[in-house]
């Protein structure tokens, strides 16, 4: 409230209901009445705070002013039940393995045994996950529950976002051996609770030894002699436990070891009830006086991701040891200067005094433990015998005074004595000696020169003068670059060289990086000291500290080394040494990778080149080919990526795109040039670009003599006109256009047509040969069926006569040709199996010619011929008949024949003249024998004879006479069994 008057005023606030009868706490005004002074401000706080659930409130706020109206403000609420979902209800931990209850005297125990166990409580962890489903309001979560040394509730009073989760940490850690049951409750917005509730249970770890026993105790041994126990271990847990027996320095140092081992990596586990064998042996070294120690096993419990030590006493061991007398025949050795990593090696001789066999065992200097070596180092001492020991002192490094070693010592124990009270005995060794540095003039130079990734090798020698044989093992060291190596020696590992003889020891250099060019080094001019003059002058030039031979190129490239070098050092017996130092110079590298492919033509294929990084660092190429070789006279096609990665150590295909349009050979060389280091990496792909075997596929299907036809689409990729010349090894097949002219860039259509002559189904090829592009093979196949009755021919004919018809056909191969013509059955007949029925009708068709002579098909249009049949009917029905037209070369032709018979017709007249004769030609149509009567119809006619018997399809005469004063007509009649009659008109003139 301002107020901007000149008097001060008092204001009242009241609040009015309007959704509800009378006023709800939920709506509060603070202050409610009070005082503003002239020009100040007054602050009221308006709270919503409603106690139960509401969809919609409305009040009326009223500030009455002194002497004024009051003023009204309207306010409106709602209030709903939280939405707050918990991931889970209820969650049960399970068991937990518990460290066994203490005992008065266990935490000496536990300190001697296991100086690191301890730690933090078995616990378990649980994340409970809170959300908010509320999309417009926060919601505030706490809970009441109090943090107790089992159950931790790590949550923190906060208010969850609309939408918004929480994730609460429920930590779990039981400290005693029972079932546990906690029921968290979370109080939402202060005004609901949910409750979460959680179980758990507490078993104790126990494992005992079977049987049971609280020590294990040896009798007393003398140095070299052993004893085994045998005992179990016996899981009395009412779970699973793992556990290990860690090596203890107070058992170990005494003697006591067990088997099987364990570690924490390794452990044991034991399933309820279930045992495990244990061997403990004591093996003594020393003189060890009575002692009785704890066998303590570590328990491992794995709960939340962690897992968790904790002791478990299993039993004491009580045992104790004798010694013997052992002497060294001198206490000390000098040695005087030894080149460093060479070695001299002078005698000491370990003498048993005493009367049993005694064990003995070197342990050698801690500090100088490279340096000094003995052989051997263990062993058994007979009664009243020595041994000779192999002192051998090798240098490291350097060194301005003379080296005291005073800390070998020998470790005596009786073996296999039955005596009792003798001690074990130690005794103590002093070595002392020089490291000198190599003299110079005994190096000698190996200078190498090849191509980057290639080999050379190269041979020295080393020579024993001594009586002995040496046995060594060869050094290498590397020198530049300093993280790679580019030389082996060998033989490696350990070498024998026989007295008075030489070894030769191969080197061979294998570059991986690219070297400076440098006249010096590359005609191996350079002595191993002006190399390191170089080094030193190239160190002072860049002024970055580093001694690897590296300068800068005038231009952008990466440094390149000016030579690679490394040393192999031989350290010999004597204390003298044999070093060999090794120049390298790897020029540019040579094709290193090559790729033979064959591709078809006109097809874009993919070749790759599997490249492998020689260099364990990533690495990006620009790519570049140049074609070197081509057979044809058009180069192939190449598509290649300019830009090449190499991930380390790995390999990977570089791809590219060849095509041709005609069979060619070609050499492309591919310069793969590294951005980062002046390198590159050469690669060949000798390319064989032939013609695809078929490019596609052509079936047609038709018949005999019937035309069949496709299109061909031929696409012309080139920038020239292409012109195609057809052919095919099918000879029916033709070609339009012939040839095939084909625009640049453009497709072209080509009719390939078939008309077969013969029937039958194959295989051919059709071939389009192009100066442009070559050749392109299609497979054709083709099926063709026989055909069928291609003509039809009717003939109608009365009994007794004949008609002829020509058919003509049309003849389609290229060749001239004969065809032989048979009269066959009709189909219908022959499907039928009357053959024998229509053998007849058979017999009523002739042919006029039996063969027909037929010219070439030189114009794909037809060359015609025809053939003359005749039909003669034999009885009065329809005959059927095939014409079948056969050639050498197997062309077929066929016509169906269609004979139909008419009753005899009437004939004549015949003129006879008075008291002649006249001669009438008769033919019997029938295929068999038949008796035909003759008679005449007028008295002035007649016959010699009344009957006739004709054989089959055979003729006669018949002879009419008339007499000489007749002047009339008449008729001869012939007639036949079931036949219509024969008429033949006579006029007497």
């Amino acid at each position: 409230l301002q107020n901007a008057g000149s008097f001060d005023f008092r204001f009242h606030w009241s609040i009015q209901s309007v959704s509800t009868v009378s006023c709800s706490p939920s709506l509060s005004v603070s202050p409610t009445e009070g005082v503003v002074e002239t020009g100040r401000n007054c602050e009221v706080t308006l709270t919503y705070a409603p106690a139960e659930i509401s969809k919609h409130e409305e009040y009326l706020l009223l500030c009455s002013i002194s002497g004024s109206d009051p003023y009204r403000i309207r306010a409106q609420g709602s209030c709903s039940s939280p939405k707050v979902s918990f991931s889970f209800s209820s969650h049960d931990f399970g068991a937990f393995v518990l460290p066994p209850s203490l005992f008065p005297d266990l935490g000496s125990v536990l300190a001697l045994s296991s100086p690191s166990s301890g730690g933090s409580a078995i616990s378990d962890r649980v994340e409970l996950k809170i959300t908010n489903l509320d999309p417009h309001h926060d919601c505030f979560i706490s809970t009441p529950f109090e943090k107790s040394n089992v159950l931790d509730v790590q949550l923190v009073p906060c208010s969850i976002g609309p939408g918004e989760k929480i994730s609460v940490t429920l930590v779990f850690a039981p400290k005693q051996a029972k079932n546990y049951r906690f029921k968290i409750p979370f109080s939402i917005n202060d005004r609901t609770t949910a409750h979460v509730t959680v179980t758990g249970k507490g078993i104790p770890a126990r494992l005992e030894l079977s049987p049971s026993s609280d020590e294990i105790r040896f009798a007393p041994l003398i140095k070299g002699e052993s004893a085994v126990k045998h005992v179990r271990i016996v899981n009395r847990t009412e779970a699973s436990l793992e556990f290990f027996l860690p090596a203890s320095p107070n058992l170990s140092s005494r003697g006591i070891s067990w088997k099987p081992l364990s570690s924490e990596t390794k452990p044991f586990s034991l399933h309820p009830r279930q045992e495990l064998p244990l061997e403990v042996s004591f093996k003594p070294a020393l003189s060890i006086p009575e002692f009785s120690l704890p066998l303590v096993a570590e328990c491992l419990v794995k709960r939340g991701g962690l897992t968790y030590r904790f002791p478990s006493l299993l039993c004491h061991i009580a045992a104790k040891s004798f010694e013997t007398e052992v002497r060294l025949s001198q206490p000390s050795l000098a040695f005087g200067p030894i080149v460093v990593n060479s070695w001299a090696t002078q005698i000491v001789k370990l003498t048993n005094i005493g009367e049993l066999f005694m064990h003995f065992k070197f342990k050698t200097s801690t500090k100088y433990s490279q340096m000094v070596s003995l052989s051997p180092s263990e062993g058994l001492l007979h009664p009243h015998a020595d041994i000779p020991i192999e002192v051998t002192f090798r240098p490291t490094e350097v060194t301005q005074k003379r080296i005291v070693v005073d800390d070998i010592i020998c470790l005596i124990k009786a073996s296999g004595a039955s005596a009792s009270n003798v001690e074990t005995s130690t005794l103590s060794l002093t070595v002392t000696g020089q490291g000198v540095a190599q003299p110079s003039d005994s190096v000698q130079t190996l200078q190498f020169s090849t191509a980057v990734r290639t080999q050379q090798t190269k041979t020295f020698q080393v020579k024993n003068s001594k009586k002995y044989d040496w046995s060594t093992t060869p050094l290498v060291a590397c020198e530049s670059p300093k993280d790679a190596m580019y030389f082996l020696c060998s033989p490696s590992g350990r070498v024998t060289i026989p007295a008075n003889q030489k070894v030769t020891f191969q080197v061979t250099y294998s570059p991986l990086t690219m070297t400076r060019a440098s006249s010096s080094v590359r005609e191996g001019t350079l002595s191993a000291e002006e190399v390191d003059g170089v080094n030193r002058k190239e160190q002072r030039e860049r002024g970055d500290g580093a001694c690897n031979g590296h300068l800068a190129d005038k231009d952008n490239h990466p440094r390149l080394p000016l030579f690679h070098a490394a040393s192999v050092f031989i350290p010999l017996p004597d204390g003298e040494a044999a070093t060999c130092r090794f120049i390298g110079q790897a020029t540019e590298p040579t094709v290193e990778q090559v790729v033979d492919a064959s591709i078809v033509c006109r097809e874009k294929q993919i070749q790759a080149i599997k490249i492998r990084n020689w260099i364990p660092v990533k690495q990006k190429f620009d790519v570049a080919y140049t074609i070197t070789q081509c057979t044809g006279d058009t180069p192939p096609q190449i598509q290649a990526p300019d830009r090449f990665e190499l991930p380390a150590s790995q390999a990977r295909e570089y791809r590219f795109l060849a095509s041709a349009f005609k069979p060619c050979a070609a050499v492309v060389q591919f310069r793969f040039t590294s951005r980062e280091k002046a390198d590159f990496y050469l690669a060949e792909a000798r390319l064989t670009f032939t013609d695809p075997e078929t490019v596609g596929t052509i079936a047609l299907e038709t018949t005999v003599r019937q035309l069949a036809k496709t299109k061909v689409l031929v696409e012309n990729p080139s920038t020239r006109k292409a012109v195609f010349q057809c052919q095919s090894n099918v000879a029916d097949v033709c070609f339009s256009p012939s040839p095939l002219e084909v625009p640049p860039g453009a497709t072209g259509a080509l009719e390939v047509s078939l008309r077969a002559n013969v029937s039958g189904a194959g295989e051919g090829t059709i071939v389009l040969t192009s100066d442009e592009l070559g050749t392109y093979k299609y497979l054709l196949k083709y099926s063709v069926s026989a055909g069928e009755i291609e003509k039809h021919a009717t003939f109608s004919a009365p009994l007794g006569k004949e008609v002829s018809e020509t058919l003509r056909f049309l003849h389609f191969a290229k060749k001239p040709t004969t065809y032989l013509a048979t009269i066959d059955f009709a189909p219908d007949e022959t499907r039928g199996g009357g053959r024998s029925k229509a053998s007849g009708s058979v017999e009523n068709f002739f042919l006029e010619n039996k063969s027909v002579a037929v010219s070439g098909d030189v114009e794909n249009r037809g060359t015609e011929f025809a053939v003359g049949v005749r039909f003669a009917p034999s009885k009065l029905a329809e005959t059927k008949a095939t014409l079948v037209l056969r050639s050498a070369e197997g062309f077929e032709y066929k016509a169906l024949l269609i004979g139909r018979a008419q009753p005899p017709q009437p004939q004549g007249p015949f003129r006879l003249g008075k008291g002649k004769c006249i001669n009438i030609d008769f033919r019997n149509p029938f295929e068999t024998q038949t008796e035909f009567s003759l008679q005449v119809d007028r008295p002035c006619f007649s016959v010699e004879k009344k009957v006739v018997k004709l054989e089959a399809r055979k003729s006669t005469t018949i002879s009419v006479q008339v007499k000489p004063d007749a002047r009339d007509a008449g008729r001869l009649i012939v007639t036949a069994d079931g036949i219509p009659p024969w008429i033949f008109y006579l006029k007497a003139d």
